[in-house]
This record gives structure tokens, C-alpha cells and sequence, in this order.
């Protein structure tokens, strides 16, 4: 048997703006994949062994970084786009997941 369709669509959800709602969506990726996860966690490990590339990323000042440290920042970089990645992957199927909601809703599905 079929778990009952749980569906709240970004129109439905009172009171909360896009960017709130896409926030949402991304927020829960940590709970849920668990490559996303894996990828946070990564990138976490990074910056306690390099703490002078996280200033590189938090803020303007420039800094003299090793030559393992740059291999460092040249992985985040890495890493980031590969997480937003999964990110946009998933705003892509919630999307498809509220088409499908909103087909139930008129009685077409």
C-alpha cells in the first residue's frame, strides 16, 4: 500500500516568500543525502586543518597561502559546486514534486 500523499506546495505555504521556501528545500539536504552530507563534512574537515583558508573564504583579506593550502581552497571549490549542485537538483524535483501535487489537487492525476 501507498504511503498517503503529504503534499504543500510553495503557493500553499502561508505566510513564506520563494527564497524562504528554496531555503527550505536545501536545508533539509543534510538529514537527506547523504553525499550532500559527506560533502559538508569534507569541506568542514578542510578548514580545521587549513584555518587560513577559511579566512580566504569569510573574508577580504588576502593572506599567503602554502602550497598545500592552495590544493585546499582548489578543493572547496570543487566541493562548493558540487553541492550546489546537488542543491539545484533538488529545488529541480521538489518542483517536479509540487507539478505533481497540484495535478492531484485538480483532479487530473
Amino acid at each position: 500500500m501507498s504511503e498517503p500523499f503529504d503534499f504543500e506546495a510553495f503557493a500553499e505555504a502561508d505566510g513564506v516568500d520563494f527564497r524562504e521556501y528554496l531555503s527550505m528545500v536545501v536545508a533539509k539536504l543534510p538529514k537527506v543525502d547523504a553525499n550532500y552530507r559527506a560533502i559538508h563534512e569534507r569541506i568542514s574537515a578542510i578548514y580545521d586543518k587549513y584555518p587560513k583558508v577559511m579566512g580566504l573564504y569569510d573574508r577580504e583579506d588576502v593572506s599567503a597561502l602554502t602550497e598545500e593550502e592552495c590544493a585546499a581552497v582548489i578543493e572547496i571549490a570543487s566541493l562548493r559546486n558540487q553541492r550546489t549542485e546537488i542543491e539545484l537538483e533538488a529545488v529541480y524535483f521538489r518542483g517536479c514534486y509540487d507539478s505533481v501535487g497540484y495535478l492531484r489537487k485538480a483532479g487530473i492525476l
